[in-house]
């Protein structure tokens, strides 16, 4: 399905195309294929082959140099694989590699150096290292606000960051106040905008798209939710709802996040048919998208089988149930 995949996949692909320096034009090919293979086989959550990929192809880039921008692009590659197979500890010496070699060549205050502390910071975030992660998201924050002044976006997106890694440590009144900070100042931006510092990795994570400013507004969400601001989190996801349907449209897949962590909120505080009405309009999103057999439809099918039981709908709760058991799912039921 066309942009399906989460954005942790935007690391900058127009690079793999424009270096073939020293090596065979053979070697820097075999390199690019690696690369590609492994990015397809990790939007298709086949990770143990894109894993070995990734080590075939930081093999071949080692053999660049280090001087060579390969290395770190296949650096930063690699650990998004694991990251997004939730191998953070894996990632982690990828993560430090890179910034160890930028570091070297660019001193401790570039702006690239500080997108590197960023991605390590969110890795040892996602360890539930949280100390060590704030530490480093605020030295990358800090660089940001030295080179680009306080209102920045690679400012805001510090901000989330630091705002992601609160929530997560239940330090939920910190988390909201720089979600809020954060959010002022990346507010509805819809333009991918390069990175200012040297010609290296592109990324929409640390220069976010419009699609990633929705996502840390769900985060945002979430964190009132998880806070107990029940009204706050429901205003805050009514919001984005209609910030994407007037952005995007009311059938846009940018919704499918959105909508089952909407539906899980509603289910939470007992409204479990407002939750309904959420899930089978994202069942209905995901078939026009991704045609009913994406597997997206099975994080659908448990929450529906949840709130169907709490309605006291036993027939479509127990078939949802069997459905689930049938594709290797727990249903909530037994859990």
């Amino acid at each position: 399905m066309k942009n399906f995949t989460s954005t942790m996949w935007a690391v900058g692909w127009a690079v793999l195309s424009a270096f073939a320096w020293n090596l065979p034009a053979a070697d820097a090919q075999l390199w690019k294929t690696y690369c590609e293979d492994a990015k397809k086989a990790a939007g298709e959550r086949r990770f143990a082959e894109a894993n070995q990929l990734m080590s075939m192809a930081l093999g071949v880039a080692e053999q660049f140099g280090e001087a060579d921008l390969r290395l770190i692009e296949t650096l930063f590659l690699s650990a998004r694989v694991r990251e997004v197979d939730k191998q953070f500890a894996e990632a982690e010496p990828h993560w430090r590699r890179a910034l160890a070699l930028r570091e070297a060549k660019l001193g401790t205050n570039h702006l690239n150096v500080a997108e590197c502390v960023f991605h390590l910071g969110n890795n040892l975030s996602g360890q539930q290292k949280f100390a060590d992660a704030e530490q480093l998201l605020r030295r990358a924050e800090h660089i940001c606000k030295w080179k680009n002044g306080s209102y920045h976006m690679t400012v805001g997106t510090c901000q989330a960051a630091l705002a992601l890694n609160y929530s997560l440590a239940k330090r939920y009144d910190e988390a909201e106040k720089l979600y809020t900070a954060a959010l002022r100042i990346l507010g509805s931006q819809s333009t991918t905008t390069k990175f200012t510092g040297a010609n290296e990795v592109q990324d929409t994570v640390f220069i976010p798209n419009y699609r990633r400013v929705m996502q840390i507004r769900m985060e945002q969400a979430q964190t009132l939710h998880a806070a107990k601001k029940y009204k706050d989190a429901e205003d805050a996801f009514k919001k984005l709802l209609k910030l994407i349907e007037d952005r995007a449209s009311k059938d846009s897949e940018l919704l499918i996040n959105p909508l089952l962590a909407f539906a899980l909120h509603y289910a939470d505080v007992k409204k479990p048919l407002a939750a309904e009405v959420l899930l089978l309009r994202r069942q209905g999103i995901i078939t026009q998208h991704g045609g009913p057999k994406h597997p997206a439809h099975l994080a659908t099918m448990v929450a529906l089988e949840r709130v169907y039981r709490e309605q006291g709908k036993q027939v479509e709760a127990d078939s949802l149930a069997r459905q689930l058991i049938e594709a290797g799912k727990q249903p909530a039921a037994t859990k």
